[in-house]
């Protein structure tokens, strides 16, 4: 599904309870609540003391977790 966010491509740049905050690579903010559907994956938890969200994505044929920490902006 080409609407779905690429992660690779995104930057986190906010964190809340139950949700997270990514800038894509057009500069689009999105809002993704656990569980929402990524590109090979989902939302699988969100780390706000740590600042991290971590997907569960099959890229190889194997779920893995993939982490984004949170990006600063200047």
């Amino acid at each position: 599904d080409p609407r779905l966010v690429n992660i690779d491509s995104s930057n986190l740049i906010g964190v809340a309870e139950g949700r997270i905050f990514l800038r894509d690579s057009q500069g689009v903010i999105r809002i993704l609540n656990l569980r929402d559907r990524v590109k090979g994956g989902y939302l699988y938890s969100i780390d706000v003391r740590e600042g991290r969200a971590i997907f569960r994505v099959d890229k190889y044929g194997l779920p893995e977790n993939q982490i984004l920490h949170l990006h600063k902006e200047n």
